[in-house]
């Protein structure tokens, strides 16, 4: 539900600037930023571990009273470890990966598709503002379902029936220049964005289990850098092809979908492999 804030500023920043002018909105969003953060440093508590540990108990007693109260996970080693052992992890790129093209492209998409209705279908900036809205909300609210659905049906089949979904509709944005088309096909797109968003997540520890935290902090973050690196990429397409490259842009995220299916396949095949040779071990002892 945090991912929400995209989708809520979309809706409420054209409003602002036809109000109030651009430089005032800078200034706006400092003051929000400014007591979001004495909220935060207020109300948040850290867990019952942490908590203990600061009042002076050692790590064991603490383990030991957290645990009491419900707390489940504890840190194992430290920041720095837990990032280079997971880097040296190639699951840990490959989950990256995964994580860029639907998070990375969610952050992305959220910048493009005002730039995207205003310019290949002539909305006004408040209506590409409300459309851009659209998408990132629905991406934002599936991402919930998206992790009940994985673990039903597992993070692996989830995230593959997710990029499947981001495949087919991207690649028909490609070639969409009507805006009925366009804008269910914009949704979609965000259902199969959101639903892997939460895939990617129940896969890290199944696949990083020694490395969890440390994973996680790469996938995050270089995930997120999908939004900074892939709408200079639909940028450059536009730029060479005019008013129909807004359209052919989405063909970056085509590609990326087609590169992540391959991935997901080398992980399920390698999740078969292991579930073979958990098989055979068992059948070795029970002899």
């Amino acid at each position: 539900m945090g991912n929400l804030a995209p989708g809520l500023f979309s809706i409420i920043l054209p409003f602002y600037l036809l109000a109030f002018g651009f430089i005032s909105a800078y200034f706006a969003w400092f003051l929000f930023l400014v007591i979001g953060t004495i909220l935060y440093a207020i109300i948040a508590k850290n867990t019952y571990y942490f908590q203990y540990k600061k009042a002076g108990h050692s790590v064991a007693e603490s383990r030991e009273l957290a645990a009491k109260l419900g707390q489940e996970m504890f840190p194992s080693g430290n920041v720095k470890d837990s990032l280079l052992n997971s880097a040296r992890i190639p699951n840990t790129w490959a989950l990256v990966a995964l994580y860029f093209t639907t998070f990375g492209g969610f952050i992305g998409l959220t910048a493009w598709f005002p730039i995207y209705w205003y310019q290949l279908h002539d909305f006004t900036v408040v209506k590409a503002g409300l459309f851009t809205a659209l998408f990132s909300i629905t991406a934002s609210i599936i991402r919930v379902y998206g992790g009940t659905l994985a673990d039903k049906l597992g993070g692996e089949k989830t995230s593959l029936f997710a990029m499947i979904i981001v495949l087919c509709s991207s690649l028909l944005l490609s070639f969409t220049q009507s805006v009925i088309p366009g804008i269910i096909l914009a949704i979609v797109l965000a259902l199969g964005m959101g639903i892997n968003n939460a895939a990617v997540f129940k896969l890290v520890p199944n696949y990083i289990p020694k490395a969890v935290g440390g994973a996680s902090g790469w996938i995050g973050g270089l995930g997120a850098f999908g939004g900074f690196a892939i709408p200079p990429v639909m940028g450059a397409i536009a730029g060479l092809e005019g008013r129909i490259g807004y359209a052919h842009g989405f063909i970056v995220f085509a590609v990326l979908a087609v590169v992540s299916i391959l991935i997901i396949a080398l992980l399920m095949k390698q999740l078969r492999r292991q579930h073979k040779h958990q098989t055979e071990e068992v059948n070795i002892v029970k002899k």
